[in-house]
């Protein structure tokens, strides 16, 4: 796995062996960062999304979204995860640790927020209906901006519900994937 575009182009993606995480492809994450520059997510900030963002990589695993985002020019990035071995790592070996926080801990239970964030992304593990949840938990600890943006990623069999105050941008399939574009009202 490699990153695909910006400053970090073809950097190396290191992913544990086993099936504990299950990184988002490139072809899926060049997919992601085309809604977000040229779809409707476009047209709500000054600069297309990641630009000038700060990003939260929730469920961040090898960190493969969120050191993306920063490739293609977010601010800061913030990874979430019960281990973050892998994405701090990969951020060490590309030399962007300065713009990264980590945080250990369980998506679902998340500790009060130390600032909002523009851009989440949500990609946990497939077939456990997981992601109603996280939502919640962002929301209880103020996680989300005004305007925020998540990006939600699941197995093509699961559904998605969010509270009346988000707006469905868009939805596409990908191979075993499901992924939604939501933006907060």
């Amino acid at each position: 796995m490699r990153i695909t575009t910006g400053s970090l182009k073809n950097r190396r993606i290191a992913v544990p062996k086993g099936n504990d995480i299950r990184p988002t492809s490139d072809r899926a994450r060049q997919a992601i960062f085309n809604i977000l520059a040229h779809g409707k997510p476009a047209r709500i900030f000054p600069s297309p999304p990641p630009q000038d963002l700060n990003v939260l990589d929730l469920f961040c695993g090898s960190g493969a979204l969120g050191l993306e985002a920063l490739s293609r020019g977010a601010i800061s990035v913030c990874f979430i995860d019960r281990d973050l071995s892998t994405a701090r790592a990969n951020a060490q070996a590309m030399g962007v640790s300065p713009m990264c926080d980590f945080i250990t801990a369980d998506a679902l239970h998340l500790p009060p927020a130390r600032k909002v964030f523009d851009l989440i992304f949500l990609d946990p593990p497939y077939g456990k209906n997981l992601l109603p949840a996280a939502v919640q938990s962002l929301l209880q600890n103020n996680w989300l901006a005004a305007r925020t943006l998540l990006v939600c990623e699941a197995a093509r069999e699961e559904n998605l519900s969010l509270p009346d105050d988000f707006t469905l941008l868009d939805q596409r399939q990908y191979g075993a994937a499901q992924l939604w574009v939501w933006q907060r009202s």
